[in-house]
């Protein structure tokens, strides 16, 4: 988990963006992979096993991923 406690507010968010854009980026690069390996690949596997663990280490923290803040908007707007 984060501990985000010791930063001041602004520090914070960057950590967050910054957290955010990697995971997004790893999904990215993934996807990639796939399109060209396959998804059995070891490439795949590797890229998918640091992307799940950020994405698990987000979770834990209560940070919400790119998708899902796209999501909850989408949601809001159909309101």
């Amino acid at each position: 988990m984060i501990n985000l406690l010791n930063h001041s507010q602004t520090k914070i968010e960057n950590l967050i963006y910054i957290i955010r854009e990697k995971e997004n980026d790893l999904w990215n690069e993934y996807m990639e992979i796939v399109n060209t390996y396959g998804a059995e690949s070891t490439f795949a596997a590797e890229m998918r096993h640091k992307w799940v663990i950020l994405n698990n280490i987000m979770k834990d923290s209560g940070i919400k991923t790119i998708i899902e803040i796209k999501v909850k908007q989408n949601d809001k707007e159909k309101i």
